[in-house]
């Protein structure tokens, strides 16, 4: 197996109709052999001044120009599917993947070849020195430009093919950061975790990659940012609920009103709104989209809960996306439905002065978050209410089997030791925990305490003042 079968089954698969070569030392070995409509090439010709390629220039020129206008092609021209295979230095490959990014169709693939070099005598930076074990194998650097991309950009879907010196492939999607702890990208620790860091596959699950879907669909994606800013009252005129008893406003009406600025209070989630349908702000909404965009592309098992629901916006969020993307799972929305408890500083001192339980502001009935669901058109047999204390209705519910993602927002140290207690050992390996109300000391203690019991080190990723999340690994 080798790339010129594979950027060929990329184009059989997703009928590409436009591809472009950048480094192309002779056309004979690679881009003669490739099956497409319309194919472009780039190369400067330092090794081959009778390379017949049609762009004679540095990719950093071709980029140039194509931009300014100055070639044969639009600015903003894009290509279906782009081979890398130019200067195999990581500070090159990065400009080239950066500038590919930028002239990529919606749904096209990025192929970079030599990622996976075998030793660091394959990986040295000097072509010219042929006095290693290597001799005159090499592979340079490129594999540091796509295992930087894999610690860093967390909004590519990368993987490597183990064949042909690593064939890399990047298409818009999400992905678990890479967390080697390698701050100066060593070759050492690399090749300690290279499975992990280049998410190394072999050619039979390479179809499986390719089945995974690709970025969100835009128009999904409109009517779930509208959705959001619904769910936070921060367009100011909760009337646009109306459109949900049928369906979603017009085009124009969604994109205008996202244009709408909003307060710092419902950005941040720093009030407690009289009117919106989750307390959250938007940063920890957007998470969330974030998050289901990530459980979606890398088919994470589990169905998804949150503990603490109020008047149930973050519940009805997730299953618009689980409706909008046909993904079988449950949402299971669980709270007292009576506001928080009172301490039981017999089982959590640390619980001692908590006067949430005074708070009737915190106690939104199951009929009012039943309402708050049939509003949006969302209420089914997918929708699974849990109702009475977290240490009551978590401990053995054989309801819960896995879980993708458990959103936590019990304010106490109890009610958040509750949830990971009884919950962590059902979510899926890679699944999502988040917190939200990592700003309040007894949560903070609790989240620190099971975290050291259960010595988890998934680093903490930090979403706004409140709240946090984690990987499980």
């Amino acid at each position: 197996m080798d790339r010129i079968t594979i950027i060929n089954d990329l184009i059989t698969k997703y009928n590409f109709k436009s591809y472009l070569e950048i480094g192309v030392r002779n056309t004979f070995e690679c881009f003669d052999l490739i099956n497409c409509e319309l194919k472009d090439s780039v190369d400067p010709g330092f090794e081959n001044h009778i390379n017949n390629v049609k762009y004679k220039l540095t990719s950093d020129e071709f980029f140039k120009q194509l931009d300014s206008g100055s070639l044969d092609k639009v600015p903003n021209y894009k290509w279906d599917i782009i081979f890398i295979d130019g200067l195999h230095l990581s500070y090159q490959v990065e400009r080239d993947i950066t500038n590919s990014l930028n002239h990529l169709s919606e749904n096209g693939i990025i192929v970079v070849h030599d990622c996976n070099p075998p030793t660091l005598h394959h990986a040295r930076e000097d072509y010219s020195n042929h006095d290693t074990p290597a001799m005159g194998m090499w592979n340079g650097t490129v594999w540091k430009s796509f295992y930087k991309l894999r610690c860093t950009n967390s909004n590519l879907d990368m993987c490597v093919i183990d064949c042909d010196w690593g064939v890399g492939l990047i298409k818009r999607g999400s992905q678990k950061l890479c967390n080697d702890k390698n701050e100066y990208y060593e070759f050492s620790i690399f090749d300690k975790n290279r499975k992990s860091s280049l998410n190394l596959i072999d050619y039979k699950n390479f179809y499986s990659w390719l089945d995974k879907p690709f970025y969100e669909d835009k128009n999904i994606s409109l009517k779930l940012n509208f959705l959001k800013r619904i769910l936070t009252d921060s367009l100011d005129d909760l009337s646009y609920t109306n459109f949900f008893k049928n369906s979603y406003p017009n085009y124009d009406i969604m994109e205008n009103s996202l244009l709408q600025p909003i307060s710092n209070d419902r950005l941040e989630g720093l009030d407690w709104p009289v009117r919106a349908h989750t307390m959250i702000g938007l940063k920890r909404l957007n998470n969330l989209h974030k998050m289901m965009d990530y459980i979606r592309i890398n088919n994470i098992d589990g169905d998804l809960i949150e503990t603490g629901v109020w008047r149930g916006g973050a519940t009805i969020f997730m299953k618009a996306y689980l409706d909008f993307y046909k993904m079988d799972k449950k949402v299971f929305v669980c709270d007292s439905f009576e506001g928080l408890p009172k301490p039981d500083l017999e089982k959590y001192p640390q619980d001692i002065g908590d006067t949430h339980y005074t708070n009737d502001y915190l106690n939104v009935s199951l009929d009012d978050v039943i309402s708050n669901f049939s509003i949006y058109g969302l209420l089914d047999d997918k929708v699974k209410f849990i109702k009475g204390w977290f240490s009551d209705t978590l401990h053995n519910n054989d309801e819960i089997k896995s879980l993708s993602i458990c959103r936590c927002d019990g304010d106490m140290y109890g009610s958040t030791i509750d949830v990971l207690t009884n919950l962590y050992d059902k979510l899926s390996s890679n699944g999502v925990i988040i917190i939200d109300d990592y700003c309040l000391p007894n949560c903070v203690k609790a989240v620190s305490d099971f975290r050291n019991e259960k010595n988890i080190h998934s680093d903490i990723e930090v979403i706004d003042n409140c709240g946090i999340f984690w990987f499980k690994s």
